[in-house]
């Protein structure tokens, strides 16, 4: 009869122990399935860096065609093109904004500017 009681209790910590984990493993998912969607705004602007584009969109000033050249399918986005005398281009108006930036030294001469990729 000992033997039964001491199987008995062993399954029921054992219960208790794999209960206890569930619900700590289950918290725990919540957190891992948030996107780094900055992370991604960082590589789209560093592979338009690579093709060559973001340098010529970025010393042209011109961020509606960098704009257009960004897809990010499920989001909404923005760009900026920032320098020493300002920013061109829009801020978003929203509540949780993931933002990339990304620094170009220019074309020909020294001119920084930074590419700020706006996701929401």
């Amino acid at each position: 009869m000992r033997g039964f009681i001491h199987m008995l209790e062993a399954v029921i910590a054992g219960m208790i122990i794999i209960i206890f984990v569930m619900n700590i493993s289950s918290g725990m998912h919540g957190l891992a399935l948030q996107p780094d969607m900055s992370g991604k705004g960082y590589i789209i602007l560093s592979n338009l860096d690579v093709q060559g584009k973001l340098r010529n969109y970025t010393t042209a000033r011109d961020f509606a065609g960098l704009e257009s050249e960004i897809e990010i399918f499920g989001y909404n986005h923005s760009v900026q093109i920032c320098d020493p005398s300002g920013c061109a281009g829009s801020m978003p108006d929203a509540g949780n904004v993931w933002t990339a930036n990304y620094i170009v030294a220019g074309d020909i001469s020294f001119d920084p500017a930074t590419v700020k990729l706006y996701i929401w």
